[in-house]
């Protein structure tokens, strides 16, 4: 189990399925997904022009947030 499922130690199995495609520039998204990120979103749309520290990952956070059952 993924950590933030909460699933402890629950007997079961995972399902992955997934499409990626790579975009050479961020004006080749879709045109309502550009526009949506945007208004809410702008900061993603450029790249950091420096390392940023801490550099923590989802799972890393979900870590200091919650804990999952035993």
């Amino acid at each position: 189990w993924l950590p933030w499922m909460l699933m402890g130690q629950s007997p079961g199995h995972l399902f992955y399925r997934s499409h990626t495609l790579k975009l050479e520039r961020v004006e080749d998204l879709p045109k309502d997904i550009l526009a949506y990120t945007e208004k809410r979103f702008p900061k993603y749309l450029t790249a950091p022009t420096e390392w940023q520290s801490p550099n923590v990952s989802s799972f890393e956070m979900f870590a200091k947030d919650r804990k999952p059952k035993p």
